[in-house]
């Protein structure tokens, strides 16, 4: 299991899955700042620039962790939409998936927001008041995804040249990929 919360979120209650036989990763993406008070008037778009160039070396271990895993691997974060949906575009692209369809994937998230949302005022109502999903980003905005997949295009070396840049070596890339695609 690979959480994308931050360590306050993380803390606030066990995770259901931790047991004996489940290796649970923390790899927070954002900051406890970051979550409960979010840049006034930011854009979903800008803060996913943000995770790319704060949370880059977080991106390369859940990349490292998809790979080497010895099973199936659980991702999430609070909602499931921005920091898990950032992290799934990653495996995603670097598996070769195609831009369109990653995008296609990430917006088919709108249809689960309402009840979503719900749950995460009915499990932890702070967050409901005070999460980053309550402002412009209550939904998948396609412009958001795009932009991180342009990023990640505009690397020398595309998404991989980006990873590696991060200290991800090509034996991880080849991993992951043999793995996704078979």
């Amino acid at each position: 299991v690979v959480d994308l919360r931050s360590p306050r979120e993380f803390a606030a209650r066990a995770h259901p899955l931790q047991s004996d036989g489940t290796a649970v990763h923390l790899i927070s993406l954002l900051t406890d700042t970051e979550v409960t008070a979010p840049s006034q008037g930011a854009r979903l778009a800008d803060i996913y620039q943000g995770i790319l160039i704060n949370a880059g070396k977080q991106l390369a271990d859940v990349l490292q962790v998809a790979a080497t895993a010895p099973g199936p691997v659980l991702l999430h974060c609070a909602a499931g939409k921005d920091r898990t949906g950032i992290a799934v575009a990653l495996l995603l692209r670097i598996a070769g998936v195609e831009p369109g369809d990653i995008v296609a994937d990430y917006v088919s998230t709108n249809e689960h927001m309402p009840a979503i949302l719900a749950r995460i005022t009915r499990f932890a109502p702070e967050l409901g008041r005070t999460h980053p999903h309550d402002r412009d980003l209550g939904g998948a905005v396609p412009a958001a995804i795009e932009g991180v997949l342009s990023h990640w295009d505009a690397h020398p070396g595309g998404v991989h040249g980006w990873v590696q840049s991060l200290g991800v070596t090509d034996e991880t890339i080849e991993l992951w990929t043999a793995r996704f695609t078979e």
